[in-house]
Parts: structure tokens; C-alpha cells; sequence
């Protein structure tokens, strides 16, 4: 009984060893698209997103953002993340802060910097109202250069006072770096 189960762990270890080059390791992440939530209207600040190429190597995004609370140290962010599996989109992570801000300078600082000068902001907090920014294009090398490959959707809520405010999706995939990238 027990040489089975040795045996048994050898093989999922060989399994891990010989596979694991296509599970795990460098890439590059790539934005598909980026939308509102199902169930949106419920949510009282509604985030219009358009993606598209800002030139031939760069996708831009522009968005307008009515915000309905002030985004501030008390907001907190919920990011629910499903990664794709055979049989469908499986819950995968749950990242959460109690601070979104926190959350933004510690994960994303130059692109949120990046974004508030865009909207003549130096820093945060934002106080209520409509804000929008046009031709903002997200620097991936921000976002973590070894993580595991796949398809991947993201739902991040913003939370004031335990009640969401805002939702918004965006699906990305990790991929392998191409050798011809690897050599840039």
C-alpha cells in the first residue's frame, strides 16, 4: 500500500516537472476587453469603456467615469478573478484591500499616476462627479512578469460603507513570451 502511493506521488511529480514549463513561468499579459458588469445599473457609479489600437504595437483605452462617491482612503476594492478551465470559468483568486487607493499605488502606481495626470489630478482622493480620459494606454510591464498561464476574468467592485458601488470586468490572458520578444 504504501509503495503505491509513493508511487502514486512520483508520478504526479514527474507530471508537475515535465509540465509544469506550461503552467507556470514568464510572459506577458494581454487586455482583452474591458466592461461594464452584468447586473450594471444596480451599481451607482457606471465606468464607459472603450478599447482600440492607439498605433500599431499600442491598445489605448478611453473612459468616462461618473463617480457617485468620493474616492477616497475609506472606498475598498474586491477584485473576484475566475481563470478558464475545461468546463467554464473557475473561481480563482480573490484579491481585497480596505483601502483601493492603497491597493492602486501598491499594484498599479505608475498607471494610476499616468491616468491622473490625464485628468490634471496630482493625487487622490477624487470627490464626486464626471471624469474622463481619452487615449490612456495601460503599461503591461507594470502587472507581474511570471504568473500562470491562461484566460483569465476579472470582476473589480468598489466598496464604500460594505455596499459596492461600481463593477467593472475586464478579461486578460497570460501567454508565453514569443522567442522574437524575448530577444527585444
Amino acid at each position: 500500500m504504501v509503495s503505491f502511493k509513493v508511487l502514486c506521488s512520483l508520478l504526479v511529480m514527474c507530471f508537475i516537472l515535465c509540465r509544469g514549463d506550461n503552467m507556470l513561468g514568464p510572459g506577458k499579459w494581454v487586455i482583452v476587453s474591458i466592461d461594464r458588469c452584468e447586473e450594471d445599473e444596480k451599481y451607482q457609479t457606471n465606468i464607459d469603456v472603450d478599447m482600440h489600437r492607439a498605433n500599431r504595437t499600442h491598445v489605448a483605452f478611453s473612459f468616462k467615469v461618473s463617480l457617485a462617491e468620493d474616492f477616497d482612503y475609506t472606498v475598498s476594492i474586491r477584485i473576484d478573478i475566475c481563470k478558464y478551465v475545461d468546463g467554464g470559468c473557475k473561481t480563482y483568486q480573490t484579491l481585497a484591500d480596505e483601502s483601493a487607493i492603497n491597493f492602486c499605488e501598491k499594484y498599479a502606481k505608475q498607471n494610476v499616476d499616468a491616468a491622473l495626470q490625464m485628468l490634471d489630478m496630482n493625487g487622490f482622493p477624487l470627490p464626486v462627479g464626471d471624469y474622463a480620459v481619452d487615449d490612456y494606454i495601460f503599461n503591461v510591464a507594470e502587472l507581474p512578469e511570471n504568473a500562470v498561464y491562461g484566460d483569465f476574468v476579472g470582476k473589480g467592485y468598489l466598496i464604500k460603507q460594505g455596499v459596492e458601488f461600481s463593477c467593472v470586468k475586464v478579461a486578460a490572458n497570460f501567454v508565453k513570451n514569443d522567442d522574437e520578444d524575448e530577444e527585444d
